[in-house]
C-alpha cells in the first residue's frame, strides 16, 4: 500500500497560559501546573520528529501575544526550528489570540507558513503526495480533486467556551472536494460525514479543573479512503471529578478512606493530576471542613502528598445560578432569622470567602431603606449572577 500523507493537528496550544481555578501548591506539582502547556508543547514536537509527519499544524490560538511572554515566543520558534532541521514543514493558522503580526514578528524558518485571512492557502508536496491546507472564515473553499485537501476553520472571536459555530452545516461539505476539516473548540470532537472528516483534538492542554480526560493532538493520514485519526496524549496535567455520598454518620476518617480508594491513578511520574471532590449529601463532616486546616488535614489523610491537586466542590449536583441564588438566600435569612445582628455582620459569617466578598461590595451599594427581605434577595441575586462559574469554582475559605 503506497503511504498517505500524514500530519500532526493541534489546536489551541496557548503556550505559557496557566490552568485557572487550582489553588497555590508547592514543589515539583508547581512546575507542572505553570509549564504545563510548554511541557505539551515539546512533547508535540517529540511526537512530530518520532513519527516523521510531513507537516504539523497548528489550527489556531498557539499562543496569546496580549500576554507577551517570551517563554511562548522562545517554546515557538525552538520548536519550529527542530521541525525544519528533522524535514517537517508546519502550517500555522492565525487566530484571535495569535494575530497575523505575532507571528510574522517571530524568527521563523523558511518552511513554515502562516495562514491568514488575506493569505489563506498554501500547497504542500511530499514523495507521498501534495496536500492543500486552506484557512477559511464562512464560506466553503474551492478544493481540487488533484490534491488532498485540508480546510481550516479557525476560531473565532465568539467562541469564548470553545464551541463549534451554530451556522456549520456538517452536510455541506459533502458537496466539496475537501477530506478534511480541522474545526476550533476546547474538547475533542470527531464528525464523519459521507465525504469529509471533521475534527478538533481540542486544547493541548486542560484550561480549567472542568476540562475532564486526556488532552494533546492528533496524528492525521490522508488515505484516499478517508483520512485516519490516531489520538496522542501529551498534556501533563489529566482533570478528573469524584462524587462522594455524606451522610450523620460519615467522619473525616472514614471520608478519607472513601477518598484514598477513589484516587485517580498516576501512570507517569512526571503527570499532575487535579481532583475535584463533589461532596453530596449531609452531616457534620460537612461543618468540620468549613474549620481552618480540616480540608488539608483530610487530603494528607487520604493521600499523603502524591503528584495531585485536590479540590472541594460542595456544590449541588445541579448548580444553576438560581439555584445557588436561592441556597444563598436561605443561608442568608437563616442568620436574619437566629440572631439581631447587623447585616456587615452577617455576611461576616458566610463560609464561602469569593461570595462573602462579593456580598460585602454589593451590601454598600444598596439603599438603606431597603427591606430585610428584599435586601437579603438582592445581595444574592447581585453576587451570583454572571459570577457564579468563577466563584463556585474555587474553594470556600
Amino acid at each position: 500500500m503506497a503511504a498517505a500523507p500524514r500530519f500532526l493537528h493541534a489546536s489551541r496550544c496557548l503556550l505559557d497560559v496557566a490552568i485557572r481555578g487550582v489553588a497555590a501548591v508547592g514543589g515539583p506539582i508547581r512546575r507542572t501546573l505553570e509549564d504545563a502547556s510548554l511541557i505539551a508543547f515539546d512533547r508535540l514536537i517529540d511526537a512530530a520528529v518520532d513519527r516523521d509527519v510531513d507537516f504539523l499544524l497548528l489550527a489556531g490560538d498557539t499562543f496569546r501575544i496580549s500576554d507577551r511572554s517570551l517563554r511562548a515566543r522562545l517554546r515557538v520558534e525552538a520548536g519550529l526550528a527542530r521541525l525544519s532541521e528533522a524535514g517537517i514543514a508546519t502550517v500555522a493558522v492565525c487566530g484571535p489570540l495569535d494575530p497575523a503580526s505575532a507571528w510574522f514578528d517571530l524568527a521563523l524558518p523558511e518552511d513554515v507558513s502562516i495562514l491568514t485571512d488575506r493569505d489563506d492557502r498554501c500547497e504542500l508536496e511530499f514523495e507521498s503526495g501534495r496536500v492543500e491546507v486552506v484557512r477559511i472564515a464562512a464560506d466553503l473553499p474551492d478544493a481540487r480533486r488533484d490534491v488532498q485537501t485540508v480546510a481550516v476553520l479557525p476560531p473565532s472571536q465568539d467562541d469564548e467556551a470553545g464551541d463549534l459555530p451554530s451556522d456549520l452545516d456538517p452536510d455541506a461539505w459533502d458537496e466539496t472536494d475537501v477530506d478534511y476539516l480541522a474545526l476550533p473548540g476546547d474538547a475533542a470532537s470527531t464528525l464523519e460525514t459521507r465525504r469529509t472528516l471533521q475534527h478538533t483534538p481540542g486544547s493541548l492542554c486542560p484550561l480549567t479543573p472542568r476540562d475532564l480526560g486526556a488532552y494533546g493532538a492528533s496524528v492525521v493520514e490522508l488515505h484516499r479512503g478517508g483520512p485516519r485519526l490516531t489520538t496522542l496524549e501529551l498534556s501533563p496535567i489529566e482533570c478528573h471529578e469524584v462524587t462522594l455520598p455524606v451522610d450523620a454518620e460519615t467522619d473525616i476518617e472514614s471520608l478519607a478512606e472513601h477518598m484514598a480508594s477513589s484516587l485517580p491513578t498516576l501512570d507517569r511520574e512526571d503527570q499532575a493530576v487535579v481532583v475535584t471532590w463533589r461532596l453530596e449529601g449531609s452531616g457534620p463532616v460537612l461543618e468540620d471542613l468549613a474549620l481552618a486546616g480540616t480540608w488539608d488535614d483530610l487530603v494528607e489523610l487520604a493521600d499523603g502528598g502524591a503528584q495531585r491537586v485536590h479540590r472541594l466542590d460542595r456544590r449541588p449536583a445541579t448548580s444553576e445560578p438560581d439555584d445557588i441564588a436561592a441556597l444563598l438566600v436561605d443561608e442568608l435569612e437563616g442568620y436574619f432569622e437566629t440572631t439581631e445582628l447587623e447585616t456587615e455582620q452577617v455576611i461576616s459569617d458566610v463560609s464561602h470567602r469569593e461570595l462573602r466578598q462579593e456580598l460585602a461590595r454589593t451590601h454598600k451599594r444598596l439603599q438603606a431603606d431597603q427591606s430585610l427581605l428584599a435586601r437579603t434577595r438582592e445581595l444574592a441575586r447581585l453576587a451570583v449572577v454572571d459570577r457564579c462559574p468563577a466563584l463556585w469554582d474555587r474553594e470556600a475559605a
